[in-house]
């Protein structure tokens, strides 16, 4: 008995003293490891993701460190920082940690990545354009609370205004009123705190619109009665005036269409208002609405509207009457610009009616009246927009001969753009990367730096809209301009969101290199 006694607190002796061993040791020995993983960490070229995953298990060592072996030396040495994680602090190091997942997920998440890039802009005020589309896309994908909290960090009141709006816009979009009218108040506290004056009327403009948009026609009307900048209210109240015809309140839109005393905008919002009554069959109603329009393009186009319903409901010989009268009208356009888009517009209308003689015969006159504009940008764009309108109503060939024919290169580039997203809709993949190709090559020839990145980020938004999504990082990638590489990215993301599309690993590597041209990791950690 004394023999198996003694056994056991020998065994006893044996487990105590392997409990009581110096902390020390253990705490050495978990920061040799950790010391392994930072050092890793800083040698990692090639992704943050990579780097991240290192920082991670280095990070769990040394927190372990500091838990379980909290009165070892170590522990107190690196709690006063006397001694480093692989150069840094105890509190740099955990700093690090945060910075390091922001790189990352921007190598994994196109819309980190625009966020990453806008907030790397130099420019303040293209900076607070930049993440004005981001939010504008994170509220648009359903990531409210992420869009809220980026345009907190917008330092420009008449942008930050411009991002709340948005938000609010999208909540309304998504049901949630509640949400939609804190945010718009919100909003119109900010404008109120704009200091330019102009800058502070299109802020506010824009919110009495969206007040119209969610509903709340009462709270649009007041703020834009306090708009003292004509311009803007009368925008204003043409969007409000337009909001009430599309909810089919059409008395109050025509009493606030009234109000209007900037003559373009009362005829725009005159010719939006015809066209809802001819939507809702009342047409005798839009056709009288018509003989009070000022302005001959509003007219045609109000005109070309009404005819568009009366082809929906099968009534040829009402859709060639007013057709007619909307071609005679817009012969007497004064303004060769305005007269090719009103001609072109016209045209979309024949097509729709499948009168495709009489849209070809329109769109001939368009090209032609186009090539008589003397400016050459707004020649361009004439023609440009009708090479679209071509490709809109299949005329494939024509749209294409009419790109050719345009100098400059931005809008050759963007009709072309336009061709291939039409030959996507109709499901024609080889003729869509073919066009696509075209306008990209097109867009590297742009010699305005500006221009360029304009013109790589809208094809690369027509990329991912025909579902190209890696070759659609990739043209993002080339992007000079950081405002228009954070554009295209926050487009992709949209497009991503829509398609449901996960990231595959050229997807991946193209966003690390756009991730690593804003913070290089060879020079990071110097």
């Amino acid at each position: 008995m004394k023999q198996l006694l003694n056994v056991i607190v020998s065994i006893w002796f044996i487990l105590l003293s392997g409990c009581t061993n110096d902390p020390n040791e253990k705490a050495n020995e978990l920061f040799v490891t950790a010391s392994g993983y930072a050092q890793n960490m800083r040698s990692e070229t090639e992704s943050y993701s990579n780097a991240l995953e290192s920082y991670n298990n280095a990070q769990e060592h040394i927190e372990r460190i500091l838990s379980k072996y909290s009165a070892s030396n170590l522990a107190v040495r690196l709690l006063s920082e006397e001694i480093q994680v692989s150069g840094f602090t105890l509190t740099e190091f955990r700093k690090l940690g945060n910075f390091l997942q922001l790189l990352a997920e921007a190598e994994q998440e196109p819309l980190s990545c625009a966020l990453l890039v806008a907030k790397a802009i130099e420019d303040e005020s293209s900076k607070a354009l930049a993440l004005v589309e981001i939010v504008s896309k994170y509220a648009e994908v359903g990531q409210f609370s992420q869009a809220h909290e980026t345009a907190k960090t917008i330092e420009d009141e008449s942008s930050k205004a411009r991002a709340l709006a948005e938000i609010a816009s999208k909540y309304a979009e998504a049901g949630q009123n509640e949400k939609a009218n804190q945010l718009l108040s919100q909003a119109h506290e900010a404008a109120k705190t704009i200091e330019d004056e102009s800058s502070k009327a299109r802020a506010l403009a824009e919110i009495a619109s969206k007040y119209a948009e969610v509903g709340q026609f009462s709270q649009a009307l007041e703020l834009a009665k306090t708009i003292e900048e004509e311009s803007s209210k009368a925008r204003a109240l043409a969007e409000i005036a337009s909001k009430y015809a599309e909810v089919g309140q059409f008395s109050q839109a025509l009493e606030t269409a009234k109000t209007i005393e900037e003559e373009s905008s009362k005829a725009r919002a005159l010719a939006w208002i015809a066209g809802k009554y001819a939507e809702a069959g009342q047409f005798s109603q839009a056709l009288e609405l018509v003989k009070a329009i000022v302005g001959e393009s509003s007219k045609a186009w109000a005109l070309a509207e009404i005819a568009s319903t009366y082809a929906e409901a099968g009534q040829d010989e009402k859709v060639n009457q007013l057709l007619s009268q909307a071609h005679e009208t817009a012969k007497t356009i004064v303004g060769e610009s305005s007269k090719a888009r009103a001609l072109a517009e016209i045209a979309s209308t024949y097509a729709e009616a499948g009168q495709d003689e009489k849209a070809n015969q329109l769109l001939s006159q368009a090209r032609e009246t186009a090539k008589t504009i003397e400016d050459e940008y707004w020649s361009a764009l004439a023609l440009a927009e009708i090479a679209s309108k071509y490709a809109e109503v299949g005329q494939f060939s024509l749209a294409h001969e009419t790109a050719k024919t345009i100098e400059d290169e931005y809008w050759r580039a963007w009709a072309l753009a336009e061709i291939a997203s039409k030959y996507a809709e109709a499901g024609q993949k080889e003729k869509t990367n073919q066009l696509l190709f075209q306008a990209h090559e097109t867009a590297k020839t742009i010699e305005d730096e500006l221009f360029k990145s304009w013109s790589l980020a809208e094809i690369a938004g027509k990329y991912a809209e025909a579902g190209h999504f890696s070759q659609s990082l990739e043209t993002a990638k080339t992007i000079e301009e950081e405002f228009w590489k954070a554009w295209a990215l926050a487009e992709i993301a949209g497009k991503y969101a829509e398609a449901r599309q996960n990231l595959n690993q050229a997807d991946v590597s193209a966003l690390s290199g756009i991730v690593q041209k804003v913070y290089p990791i060879k020079s990071f950690w110097k």
